[in-house]
């Protein structure tokens, strides 16, 4: 039974995640990168609009004005999305390769870590981008079909739709990082062979994808909106780095069946 596997490969997880603590050393890296970029944005922001609302200009006078400076904040947009682009390809990367070490009875250290940076990042940053793109170019026609399921079925339903939305399209791409790691393939080839895997084991993929997007939700709100920004963020990070444990577990378990 499917089932069956899927919880063998969650117990096998959560033995690894056990014994291996080190693994979850990485959402403490990713917090740090995560606020130094978070303030250099606000800095950023910050200064245009000081600059703009601080002159004793007339109301068309500041729109002229900041239409003027949209570029660079524009610009400012995108150089920021790609910064954080990168720390999540850093990270991404370094994680995965803790994990396939843990999984493989080795014991890690930082040099995993950063062995994992250096063999896979521009792999990983490379798919990245190339998923972004897309998303980029199919996102008004997503936006558009959203607004027209939404209008026919409700806000509640559509949320909950959504969420199995959301579900069907991580089991389909997000084990894809994992493959590149475990098979030190091209990004390209891994979203394929993540495609034909998350179509395969769609039952078993769909409740873990599921679980994961529900418990995230939940760790993330459980403690109030004010604990929620550590303790919330700190939990969602274990409950992301023990859902890599499992994808990993069925892409390896399933690969040597196949």
């Amino acid at each position: 039974m499917w089932f069956d596997e899927i919880m063998d490969d969650c117990k096998n997880a959560m033995r690894i995640s056990a014994n291996n603590k080190g693994i979850f050393i990485p959402i403490f890296v990713n917090l740090g990168f995560s606020i130094i970029l978070i303030l250099c944005a606000f800095v950023s922001f910050l200064r245009e609009l000081i600059e703009i609302f601080s002159n004793d200009m007339s109301d068309a006078s500041k729109t002229t004005f900041f239409m003027q400076h949209l570029p660079r904040i524009i610009i400012t947009l995108v150089l920021l999305s790609i910064l954080f682009m990168i720390k999540n390809a850093i990270i991404e990367v370094g994680t995965l390769n803790l994990i396939k070490v843990a999984s493989n009875g080795g014991r890690i250290t930082i040099n995993d870590f950063m062995n994992g940076i250096s063999k896979y990042f521009f792999k990983v940053l490379g798919g990245t981008v190339f998923l972004a793109l897309i998303t980029i170019v199919l996102s008004p026609i997503i936006i558009v079909l959203f607004i027209l399921y939404a209008a026919l079925v409700g806000t509640l339903t559509a949320g909950w739709g959504l969420i199995f939305l959301s579900a069907v399209i991580l089991l389909l791409f997000k084990p894809w990082t994992t493959i590149v790691v475990v098979d030190d393939i091209s990004p390209i080839k891994a979203i394929g062979i993540s495609l034909k895997l998350g179509k395969r084991y769609f039952k078993g993929l769909f409740v873990i994808m599921l679980s994961f997007l529900l418990l995230s939700s939940y760790a993330a709100a459980a403690f109030g909106p004010l604990a929620a920004v550590l303790a919330g963020w700190f939990l969602s990070g274990i409950v992301l780095i023990y859902f890599k444990v499992i994808i990993l577990m069925i892409y390896t378990n399933n690969l040597s069946r196949s």
